[in-house]
């Protein structure tokens, strides 16, 4: 969905990377720490602040545009 990929653009490079490793490439967050080399509370951190963002976009796009909500709910409900 353009929506999540353009916001996920505008997050930070480290943000984003760990958001893509669980969520994408399904990595455990124990795995992307090891990986990044940080801990794992700041995994955790940092996809917490990804999906407050997603979030925030998702909501306004539920708003503004309802019909495209229905495509929206079928595609997060995976």
């Amino acid at each position: 969905l353009l929506v999540v990929r353009l916001t996920l653009e505008k997050m930070p490079e480290r943000r984003r990377l760990i958001f893509e490793l669980s969520r994408f490439k399904g990595l455990s967050y124990k795995e992307i720490a090891e990986k990044l080399n940080v801990s794992i509370r700041t995994v955790e951190h940092q996809v917490y602040l990804a999906l407050i963002e997603l979030k925030k976009v998702l909501y306004f796009y539920f708003f503004y545009f309802p019909l495209s909500s229905v495509f929206l709910l079928v595609v997060f409900s995976v």
